[in-house]
């Protein structure tokens, strides 16, 4: 993957990698 901060698909990947992260934590607290 080219290093563009600018790139909208980059930041759209990034949320939904924090997504996937924070359903893992929540499933962890249980």
């Amino acid at each position: 993957m080219e290093d563009c901060p600018n790139n909208t698909d980059d930041r759209f990947f990034l949320q939904f990698e924090l997504l996937k992260i924070g359903k893992k934590k929540r499933n962890n607290n249980k």
